[in-house]
Formats: structure tokens, C-alpha cells, sequence
């Protein structure tokens, strides 16, 4: 064991040699030595030092609250399909940078937790070392504890002097004490655990969840307007999906219009080939008709009065004509009588001699051969 002594031995001395008188002294076993004390205190020192860097990366990101205004919907039925198109467009382009937006917002949040959760990592080695030098004035002797911690307390309390949950917490007393140590108005509080934990707490988180605060705001305004472009999208497409079914309901009855005008057309063609056909036909049943009506004979219809008086007339007319001409054929006949008497008066005895003539030579001669053949080919015959 290290045993130390008072800093300063009070005695009478008389002689070294000497009995008659004895100094007191008096021993005491030293727990914790100055050089424990400065030890944790630079642990102390290296993890605010990280903690405070930390809160400093935290506090460079920009985490003012973000917000976007929502879009106002002109009416819909008032727009042209191409209008409610680019709308829509302008639209699903608003929600995608409000989205874009809350996943910067959410990355913030993410890093911004993850280094809370760094600087609590160092929570219980401080916690630890604060606790011991809350509790050092309580079981060590002073004298033991003094040291030359000025400069090193100093460097500490810079540390922590622009974050006022150290500045105006017992923590920083626990500094003061040690650096003001041997003094006769010196005095600790002691200190719990639970009162070091709090106060280290809300040291690492207190900026950070204003921060979180301030993003989850930003967060929540920036859902409603994707939830409000959202809806207002929704409309847009049904606007567009109604029109759509309008123009495919119109399609379909030109559809149906066409096909009735085309089954009309065909039957109307239909009808109108019936007719000629029938036309056709009829036209060649009256052409049969006067064909047979031509290779019959005719009987003739009585004619009317006014017929009768024009065919009696005409009647007259042609008898007198053909008694005249009858009588010119009288006359011309007489006269052709006369001659032809003469002519066969002359002719009649040339016309003897040669008929007598021509019975000469059809009678064939029983000397001749070839009047034999022709009188056998007659025999065969």
C-alpha cells in the first residue's frame, strides 16, 4: 500500500538523541492520488471534445422547416384533353420534387439520430468519471486530491462554455472545486448518478431534437401536399378517363352508325337491283309478248266511225283506181291477144318441123353400140 503523510511534519525537536519529548505524527493511507484525478479528467476532456464535434457536424445541416404550396386546381371540365395532359404532367412533377423533398428531409433526420446515437456512446465512460470525482472530496483525505488542475480544468470548461446545459449545471462546479482545491471556502456537492445522466442528456440531445423537431414539421407539410397532389392527380386522371370512355362511346356509336349505313346501303342496293331485275324481267315479258303477239295473226279490232268514213273513202278511192287500172289490163291484154295469135300463126309450122325433128333423134339406133349399153343400164334398172 502507498502511504502518504501530511504535507507538513509540526514537531519539537530537542535533540535527535533525545527521549524526553515525541513528536505525533499522523498516517493516512491516500485512495486517490493527483495524477488519477488529471488522468480522468483528460478522459473527461476527449469525450466532450467528440461529443461537442459531433454537435457541431449536427448543427451545419440545414434543417429550417421546408414547406411547398400546393398546387390550386383550375375546373376541370373547362379544359381541353391536351390542357388536362400538361396539367396532370406539371402535377405528377410536383408531387415527385415534394417526395424528392421529404427523402432529403428523412436523410437528415437518419444522420441526424445516428450521431445522437455516437455521442451517447460516450455517455457512460463520462458519466463514470464525473462520478468518481463527485465522490473523491467524501472518501479521500484533501490533501490527496490537491494538484495543479487549473490549466486542464480551464481547457474543460472552454469546452462547454457556449452549451449553457454545462454552463449552469453541478457538472461545472465539480470543475471549479478541483481547480480551486486546498482553498478554505472549497466545497463539493456530491453528486447521483441519475442527476449526472440527465444533465449529459440533455447536453447531447437537447439542440438535436429541436433540430428533429423542426424536420419532422418540415416532414408532415410536405406529406400533406403529396397527399393533396395526390388527390388532385386522381381527379385529373378521372377527368381524362371519363373523356376517354366519352370519345370510345362516341367511337363505338359512328361504329354502329357506319355499320347501320352500310347494312342500310346494301339493302337499298339490294332493292334497287330487285327492281331493275324486275324491270328487266318485266321488259322481257312484254318483248315475248309482241313476239308471240307477231306470230299470231292478228285479229283486227273494228274500226271506229270516224275510222270507217276514212277506210270507206280511202276504199272508193282504191276501187276506182283498180277498175281504171283493170281496164287499162283489158285493153293491154286485147292488144297482146292480137299478137301472140300472129306470132304463133307464123310460128306454128316451124314449130311442127322442129317437133318432128326432135322425135327423130330421141329414137335411138338399133345399130349403134352405145344405144345398146344405155338400153341394158335402162333393162337393169
Amino acid at each position: 500500500m502507498i502511504v502518504g503523510a501530511s504535507s507538513q511534519l509540526v514537531g519539537n525537536t530537542h535533540s535527535q538523541f533525545t527521549d524526553q519529548d515525541k513528536d505525533d505524527f499522523t498516517i493516512n493511507a491516500c485512495e486517490v492520488f493527483p495524477s488519477t484525478i488529471e488522468n480522468q479528467m483528460n478522459d473527461i476532456k476527449r469525450s466532450l471534445a467528440s461529443i461537442i464535434e459531433q454537435k457541431k457536424k449536427i448543427a451545419k445541416k440545414e434543417t429550417a422547416i421546408v414547406g411547398g404550396e400546393q398546387k390550386k386546381l383550375p375546373k376541370l371540365q373547362s379544359l381541353e384533353e391536351k390542357e388536362l395532359s400538361a396539367l396532370k404532367e406539371e402535377l405528377t412533377n410536383h408531387k415527385t420534387e415534394a417526395l424528392a423533398k421529404i427523402d432529403n428531409l428523412e436523410n437528415k433526420k437518419t444522420k441526424i439520430l445516428e450521431t445522437i446515437e455516437l455521442m451517447k456512446k460516450e455517455l457512460p465512460n463520462l458519466t463514470k468519471d464525473l462520478l468518481e470525482l463527485s465522490t473523491y472530496p467524501e472518501r479521500a483525505d484533501v490533501h490527496c486530491l490537491e494538484g495543479e488542475y487549473k490549466v486542464l480544468v480551464n481547457s474543460i470548461l472552454s469546452l462547454v462554455k457556449n452549451h449553457k446545459e454545462m454552463n449552469n449545471s453541478e457538472i461545472k462546479h465539480i470543475f471549479e472545486f478541483y481547480e480551486n482545491i486546498g482553498s478554505k471556502d472549497t466545497s463539493l456537492s456530491i453528486l447521483t448518478e441519475t442527476q449526472i445522466k440527465e444533465t449529459l442528456n440533455t447536453f447531447v440531445s437537447t439542440e438535436e431534437t429541436k433540430k428533429l423537431s423542426t424536420i419532422n414539421k418540415s416532414i408532415e407539410k410536405m406529406n400533406q401536399v403529396v397527399d393533396g397532389t395526390t388527390t388532385q392527380i386522381e381527379k385529373v386522371t378521372e377527368e381524362l378517363l371519363k373523356r376517354e370512355k366519352e370519345k370510345e362511346k362516341i367511337k363505338k356509336e359512328n361504329q354502329e352508325k357506319l355499320k347501320t349505313e352500310k347494312a342500310s346501303n346494301t339493302k337499298e342496293k339490294a332493292e334497287v337491283k330487285r327492281e331493275r331485275d324486275e324491270e328487266a324481267n318485266s321488259a322481257d315479258k312484254k318483248n315475248n309478248e309482241v313476239k308471240s303477239k307477231d306470230n299470231k295473226p292478228q285479229k283486227e279490232e273494228p274500226p271506229s266511225k270516224e275510222q270507217s268514213e276514212d277506210h270507206k273513202e280511202e276504199k272508193q278511192a282504191s276501187e276506182q283506181i283498180d277498175n281504171s287500172q283493170e281496164e287499162e289490163a283489158v285493153e293491154k291484154e286485147a292488144s297482146s291477144n292480137d299478137e301472140t295469135e300472129d306470132i304463133q300463126s307464123a310460128g306454128k309450122g316451124t314449130k311442127e318441123d322442129d317437133q318432128q325433128k326432135d322425135e327423130e333423134e330421141s329414137t335411138p339406133n338399133e345399130d349403134d353400140p352405145a344405144s345398146e349399153l344405155e338400153k341394158g343400164q335402162v333393162d337393169k334398172q
